[in-house]
């Protein structure tokens, strides 16, 4: 029988996020319209800021970094995502710069591997009173380090050479936050970055920052 390449196994990831993302993307282009014509102008701001910080539990993808053990694989991991966005709801679109980390948990190597994002978005928002739902797509610069040739192992853990990497990414997020005060909101940050060497996921629990 032949063997299928844990590689071919990330084409199922990109299109559960992609389907994800665009399920979110159309929800708010549906009901955005609704949802803000109900409420009274003085409950939306006409220009809003606000800042996001949270963490939560990811994974990253072997990817295609050259032929080693380590392609292909999944690995869990720590993450954390800090963001910033403006809209204006004289425009359809609203704007986000983002970073976002993983960390992996290896309590017996040396070496954890990592990865991370800094990027552009442009998405949709569906805002209510006390919550709001979005959806956005960008571009980013992804960095990190993944595990080379195995240098030593003893009875501390075992020593990787260390190989880092650079490329292009394309962010997706998704966002539900309640906002019961005009200054403060609670809720939760999906992400996902499509790039050839690390593709990696996220979900955050947030707070936020609104000016």
């Amino acid at each position: 029988m032949k063997n299928i390449s844990p590689r071919h196994l990330l084409f199922p990831l990109y299109l559960a996020g992609i389907l994800l993302f665009l399920f979110t993307l159309s929800f708010c282009n549906l009901y955005s319209d609704t949802v803000v014509e109900d409420i009274p102008k003085r409950d939306i701001s006409e220009k809003l800021v606000w800042f996001s910080l949270g963490f939560g539990k990811g994974t990253f993808q072997g990817g295609s970094v050259g032929d080693t053990e380590h392609n292909g694989y999944s690995k869990n991991a720590l993450c954390g995502i800090l963001s910033g966005s403006y809209y204006n709801k004289s425009y359809p679109f609203f704007h986000t710069i983002r970073q976002a980390s993983l960390m992996s948990l290896d309590l017996f190597d040396n070496m954890p591997e990592s990865v991370n994002d800094f990027g552009y978005l442009i998405g949709i928002i569906a805002k209510g009173r006390f919550a709001y739902l979005s959806a956005s797509g960008g571009l980013s610069y992804v960095s990190g380090r993944y595990r080379g040739e195995i240098i030593e192992e003893n009875m501390f853990g075992t020593d990787y050479k260390e190989k880092k990497f650079k490329t292009v990414g394309v962010p997706l997020q998704a966002e539900l936050f309640l906002t019961p005060f005009t200054w403060l909101g609670i809720g939760c940050i999906a992400f996902y970055n499509i790039n050839y060497i690390r593709p990696f996921m996220g979900i955050n629990a947030c707070a936020q920052l609104i000016l």
